[in-house]
């Protein structure tokens, strides 16, 4: 779960929409914003580096299978 490499944020932002980008890993964050500067300079692309959970105690650790 989160925005990983963007594929489907690259789908929803050639549709038109406006997308907020949720990713744990701060290197898929800055994969994001640099694959779509363009749509972060027009405020169309928001990525977020954040983990999110259900209890403000919870600690989170992300992992990506796939050798990454």
């Amino acid at each position: 779960m989160g925005a990983h490499e963007g594929e489907d944020t690259e789908f929803y932002l050639k549709k038109g929409f406006c997308v907020v980008a949720v990713e744990a890993m701060p290197e898929f964050c800055e994969s994001i914003s640099n694959r779509f500067p363009e749509y972060v300079h027009s405020g169309t692309l928001s990525v977020v580096n954040l983990a999110v959970s259900n209890s403000p105690e919870t600690k989170v650790s992300a992992q990506v299978r796939g050798g990454r």
